[in-house]
């Protein structure tokens, strides 16, 4: 038997699937009986040199990701609704940049690629459970807008760049590019997963509290670390008060929400909406004041107004006619 090495050197602009066959002629050096053996074929891939290349200047610390990889970014929610218990200081959006780029194997910009980009929704549900909600969750906006059917032509060496507008909703959205080179050649995908998320809330769960929280069952009581500390001491007074005035423990605290697991929209009508802006960052929380006694209700609403840190938004207050009252810091 003999081994034969041999190298192949694929045509330019040569791509996809392509048949090497290799054939032995032993010419007088071998007295050969059968010559069925002589020849072998194998299929190869033959990849396109071009590369997506998609750089994250404005992370911490900027990144880049090549085609066929992905990362996963930590964001806040932005915040867009006007309406009750916002100020123009609240009203935030979130925008990460993306530089889309076509290089070669050495990373360097190349012509003629072009590049798509769809959206859709990740694992994590940021405490919103879809079969219970409204059709239409909102998704990272791309701007300019990017129609996913669409190949969008990479025309500067200097990439092409697209702002991402997250939405208000928290929870996974992963942003899929995909591309082609100039050859049509398809490339492999880049994935950016984006985390939208509050970070570092803490469950009120082992307060002394009842959360009745029909809209997003098993979430909505989380807060800051502060926010709580605050909140266990307003407990703390409110069931000394009422022991010390009525010789008679205090009924437990009802709750109709504090914060999502993950903040940011806390959508009560279940419909990717909501009447006002707080209840996203984990300071807030809403009592209802109608399942206590008179003199339940006068020691919790002094337990507030006479703590150093909290205070009620004034517009859901005791002496409003607001069927709750909605505490926060001050």
């Amino acid at each position: 038997s003999a081994k034969v090495d041999f190298v192949i050197h694929v045509a330019p602009n040569t791509v996809g699937i392509q048949a090497v066959t290799a054939t032995i002629n032993p010419e007088q050096f071998f007295n050969e009986a059968d010559f069925s053996n002589n020849m072998a074929s194998v299929q190869v891939q033959v990849g396109s040199p071009a590369k997506l290349l998609v750089s994250l200047p404005f992370t911490i610390p900027p990144s880049q990701v090549l085609s066929g990889s992905g990362t996963k970014l930590t964001v806040p929610p932005s915040t867009f609704a006007g309406g009750q218990g916002c100020g123009n200081g609240s009203l935030q959006q979130t925008i990460r940049s993306a530089v889309i780029y076509c290089v070669d194997d050495t990373n360097t910009p190349i012509d003629g690629c072009s590049y798509t980009m769809s959206v859709a929704e990740g694992q994590g549900s940021g405490g919103h459970n879809d079969t219970t909600h409204a059709l239409g969750r909102p998704f990272v906006v791309p701007n300019p807008f990017n129609d996913s059917s669409m190949q969008v032509p990479i025309l500067s060496p200097n990439g092409d760049s697209v702002d991402l507008i997250m939405p208000e909703i928290a929870g996974d959205n992963v942003v899929t590019i995909a591309g082609v080179d100039k050859n049509g050649v398809a490339l492999p995908p880049v994935t950016l997963t984006f985390e939208m998320m509050v970070q570092n809330l803490v469950p009120l769960s082992d307060l002394t509290m009842f959360f009745n929280i029909a809209s997003h069952s098993g979430d909505g009581f989380y807060a800051t670390s502060a926010f709580k500390a605050s909140l266990q001491n307003m407990v703390t007074e409110y069931q000394a008060e009422v022991l010390t005035s009525t010789l008679s423990s205090a009924d437990i605290i009802e709750s109709q929400g504090a914060t999502l697991s993950w903040g940011g929209l806390f959508d009560i009508n279940r419909d990717w909406q909501t009447p006002h802006c707080g209840h996203r960052d984990g300071q807030a929380l809403d009592v209802s004041w109608q399942s206590l006694t008179a003199a339940e209700q006068q020691a919790l609403s002094g337990a507030v107004r006479q703590s150093e840190d909290l205070t009620f938004y004034g517009a859901e207050a005791p002496g409003t006619s607001a069927n709750h009252w909605h505490v926060q810091p001050k």
